[in-house]
């Protein structure tokens, strides 16, 4: 009966041999048009199953962690690496614009030079040696139940709850820190234990700014084990050290030069952090279809997963999904101690952290917006068509409904402001700008002033690393198809060589901009497009208004190495 009824819907006998193909082929697509597909996706032969919530409640034994831990690397070593040409043919359709926004130093060095000389060997070796000091570390290199005992685990695992981590270093980056202690201690009334890792030479030498650090109270001054890399000009390897061996379960790690808004403890309750017990934010580019990552840790690429992260800032929770996230905290602090190869991919510390959770299989979240770039108009004659000189990264928050309710109950907005949402997005939020990242001023700085420093800021109209779920499915059909083009795609990013570093941001594809070519375009074209620029303590309902007094009352500097 039922076959009768069917049979004029079903092809000829001839051709139903690609009946089970076309199933297939409807049935792949309507699993990539779920709401809930995750944004950083990871090959299906190395999928690990794994709890969703973050939270782990029960004991964390090195045996139990063990479970977790080896089979991802065991899944790992036995996954087969790509020489570079196969590699790059693959990941260039998974990713064929990313190089468009990716870093051109990185690019014209090592993206020239170094990236296609890596053998298949040279990454097999970097990838074992990573992992083999990951499980001594955890004393799993013999067997998996000979690992730490339980007191030695818990004090990995951190055992003072929650607390602010920072890196010290010479006297110029230590008053630096000064200054934002000072801020979340005197004016945003932050009571969060600190914790400050130095190496024993620079406690030494740092005297009256570590009196005064530690007047503020709550601070404790931890030896850093990091081994100073020969020849290296900044020991990137204490941030991996400081973050992993703090003694806080729950860790917001802080750039010295990284100055919060407000109080940011709301931060440890928040959904997005909370989803997977850890946070980056993001960095202005992303990794390139050509980057060795993709190979080494037999992770594809996608438009979301290469954004780069920028690690001023981080959150993390080490006891979460089993302790697993201790685990890619001790991969990065590897990653670190073997700089002479991993920074030849990551540029730096920054992006190990990443790295190391590629590595597990790990998901993690991002903060949702691009950054913006804060400063001011350019000092006498324009560069190449850029009349703005940006020195500071403006990294935003996690979860805008939820964090502007906070602020205008703290009363750091104005009771009736109401931020803009996002074009068809409607139930989006744009989260408010949290830290104030002056990672480039020390060195843009030696010009400005009080007063005409924090001025300016650019940024993308529509800020979202990725386009808004909703619109991204529906973007699938009819007229929006062509609308809704990925969020970000034409945004530009670089330092130009001048007044010392300035950083600027731009789109590329502006009708009346520069264009992705001119070099000696007229001043303002970089201004143009879907950039807005606007006065800073104009924006967000008036919650950076002061924010350059408070910060030259407390100390801070422009122009300190």
């Amino acid at each position: 009966m039922l076959g009768s009824v069917l049979r004029p819907y079903l092809p000829a006998r001839r051709d139903r041999i690609y009946l089970p193909l076309v199933v297939l082929a409807c049935v792949l697509f309507l699993l990539y048009l779920q709401p809930n597909r995750p944004s950083y996706g990871y090959p299906l032969s190395r999928a690990i199953v794994h709890q969703e919530g973050a939270t782990s409640d029960g004991l964390i034994t090195s045996a139990s962690l063990a479970q977790l831990a080896l089979p991802r690397f065991d899944k790992l070593l036995k996954s087969r690496i790509l020489d570079y040409d196969s590699s790059l043919a693959l990941e260039s359709i998974r990713c064929p614009h990313t190089h468009l926004q990716s870093n051109r130093d990185q690019l014209a060095n090592e993206g020239e030079h170094v990236w296609p000389t890596m053998t298949v060997r040279q990454l097999q070796d970097a990838r074992d040696k990573v992992i083999e000091r990951v499980k001594e570390r955890f004393g799993w290199s013999v067997r998996e139940d000979a690992g730490k005992s339980a007191s030695e685990l818990d004090e990995m695992l951190g055992t003072s709850g929650r607390g602010l981590v920072f890196t010290a270093g010479n006297k110029d980056t230590t008053s630096r820190l000064l200054t934002s202690l000072r801020i979340l201690r005197k004016r945003h009334g932050c009571t969060l234990p600190v914790e400050i890792f130095a190496y024993p030479s620079e406690m030494q030498a740092l005297r009256d700014v570590k009196t005064s650090i530690d007047e503020l109270g709550g601070v404790t001054w931890r030896e850093a084990q990091s081994v100073r890399a020969d020849g290296a000009w900044k020991s990137f390897g204490i941030k991996g050290d400081a973050i992993a061996r703090s003694s806080f379960s729950e860790v917001l790690y802080l750039d010295s030069d990284n100055v919060p808004l407000v109080d940011p403890t709301f931060l440890f309750d928040s959904p997005t952090y909370q989803k997977h017990g850890i946070v980056l934010w993001p960095d202005f580019n992303r990794d390139s279809a050509a980057n060795p990552v993709w190979r080494l840790l037999s992770h594809p690429c996608s438009p979301e997963a290469a954004w780069q992260a920028e690690s001023g800032q981080l959150l993390v929770d080490k006891r979460a999904r089993g302790g697993l996230n201790l685990v890619a905290l001790e991969v990065a602090r590897a990653m670190m101690e073997e700089e002479a190869f991993w920074f030849r991919l990551s540029g730096g510390d920054k992006d190990t952290f990443r790295f190391a959770f590629f590595l597990l299989s790990l998901p993690y979240s991002m903060a949702p917006l691009y950054p913006s770039a804060l400063g001011g108009p350019r000092l006498g004659r324009p560069y190449r068509g850029h009349t703005f000189c940006g020195h500071t990264m403006l990294q935003h928050g996690l979860d805008g409904s939820r964090e502007w309710d906070l602020l205008r109950k703290q009363g750091k907005v104005a009771d009736d402001f109401v931020p803009d949402r996002l074009g068809e997005a409607r139930d989006f939020v744009p989260p408010p700008p949290l830290f104030v990242h002056a990672n480039v001023l020390k060195h843009t700085g030696y010009a400005l002033k009080r007063g005409a420093t924090f001025k300016t800021v650019k940024r993308p109209r529509d800020a979202r690393l990725a386009p808004h779920a909703a619109a991204a499915r529906a973007s699938w059909f009819g007229s929006l198809r062509h609308a809704a083009a990925p969020a970000l795609e034409s945004i530009r990013q670089a330092g130009l060589p001048t007044q010392g570093i300035c950083v600027d941001v731009w789109d590329a594809a502006a009708v009346d901009g520069a264009g992705e070519k001119v070099e000696d375009a007229p001043a303002g074209a970089y201004e143009a497009g879907e950039v807005e620029v606007s006065a800073w303590e104009d924006e967000w309902g008036g919650l950076a208004r002061g924010f350059e007094e408070m910060y030259y009352d407390e100390g801070g500097v422009a122009g300190a190495w």
